[in-house]
């Protein structure tokens, strides 16, 4: 029998081998590629762009001109000129903190007030940052092509504009894959709307205490629904190094989650499952944090193991006989995972699925998982 240490060992082994390449993901990679520009914003731009040898105070006024469409703000212009300047939407405004000026809380809210056009009190201070960046950059271009030049600076520029939103949407796109393959099987889960957005808020389950007060935690998904919980999920996805903070606070999380399912399992009868979706390089610098999760979840699960969620749902809501065929390189995990696939009676070969009972999903170039209904 292998010693509790050894056990760890083997179930991190097991994660870095199918832990997540984001760098091959279609979805991540989308993200990188900036859209193809309406002629609108070139022309903008490249009216900015000509007269970029002007004196500041003119360029403040030409770019106050070019945001403003016939008093409508022209958010997107904005966007497009604060992203070649080098920008990112935050640092623009934790600028102006720095300089102790009043600032929006967001960019759109320079030019914006309530849908109208109306610059801000610091517009002009964030015109004039904006304008300084865009000169250093565009004087040194030829006017030769200024639409191939503009293109240059985009693909240039957009990967770094972008970073934040794609950090949020890769960190929560596990949950929109699971949301996905579970609808396709109709299996119960809230909130639906994940399928769509991933973005789209937890659901918080709580606990009430005899003395009047409860406890709050919140969950990416939960199976089938928050009134009656069976499986719930908490989702950690890091594609880069988590630092000093993330380390203690993916542990800290699953223990509170953890300690907080316990109390409403022996409230109920019925143990609440608790799932870790997590994955990414990020855990290679955070193994105390991937440690915590082996600690305290029921299970783990990864972007390649997304199955085994379908198969403890099936189960555990007597919906029937699900079966797994992997693809590829991921043929391994039939043996690597034979001990959850024997506890979970999980058949491999989805060769059953001719009845009208059978409900499919494939999971990427993972695996399909076939759900036969009883």
């Amino acid at each position: 029998m292998k010693s509790n240490q050894s056990a760890q060992s083997d179930r991190e082994k097991l994660f870095f081998k199918y832990v997540w390449d984001h760098t091959g993901d279609d979805f991540y990679a989308s993200f990188d590629i900036p859209p193809e520009r309406k002629e609108r914003l070139l022309n903008k731009a490249i009216a900015l762009m000509e007269n970029i040898q002007l004196p500041e105070e003119e360029l403040v006024l030409l770019l106050t001109k070019l945001v403003n469409d016939g008093g409508a703000p022209d958010t997107e212009f904005l966007a497009y000129v604060t992203q070649i300047a080098g920008y990112t939407r935050s640092k623009i405004l934790s600028d102006l903190d720095a300089q102790k000026l009043p600032r929006p809380s967001s960019l759109e809210g320079l030019i914006s007030k309530r849908g109208k056009f109306q610059t801000h009190p610091s517009w002009k201070r964030a015109a004039a940052m904006l304008i300084l960046r865009l000169r250093e950059i565009l004087i040194h271009l030829s006017e030769d092509d200024w639409k191939s030049r503009l293109r240059a600076l985009d693909l240039a520029t957009y990967p770094g504009y972008i970073r934040q939103e794609r950090a949020k949407y890769i960190g929560h796109y596990a949950e929109k894959v699971l949301a996905e393959v579970l609808d396709r099987l109709e299996i119960p889960f809230v909130p639906k709307q994940k399928k769509d957005n991933p973005l789209y808020g937890d659901v918080t389950l709580e606990l009430q205490r005899e003395s009047g007060e409860s406890e709050k935690e919140s969950f990416d998904l939960i199976i089938p629904h928050d009134k009656e919980p069976v499986i719930a999920i908490k989702s950690t996805i890091h594609t880069s190094n988590t630092g000093q903070y993330g380390e203690s606070k993916d542990k800290l999380e699953i223990e509170k989650a953890r300690n907080l399912l316990d109390e409403l399992s022996r409230k109920s009868s019925r143990k609440i499952i608790l799932v870790a979706l997590a994955d990414g390089v990020g855990y290679k610098s955070n193994r105390e944090a991937l440690r915590g999760l082996f600690q305290y979840a029921d299970e783990v699960v990864q972007f390649a193991t997304l199955w085994k969620i379908p198969v403890m749902a099936a189960k555990e809501l007597g919906l029937g006989h699900v079966t797994v065929e992997f693809y590829g390189t991921n043929t391994d995990q039939a043996e690597d995972f034979s001990e959850f696939i024997n506890k979970w009676e999980v058949g491999l070969g989805c060769n059953k699925c001719d009845s009208g009972k059978c409900k499919e999903a494939k999971i990427g170039k993972i695996a399909k998982v076939c759900l036969l209904k009883d």
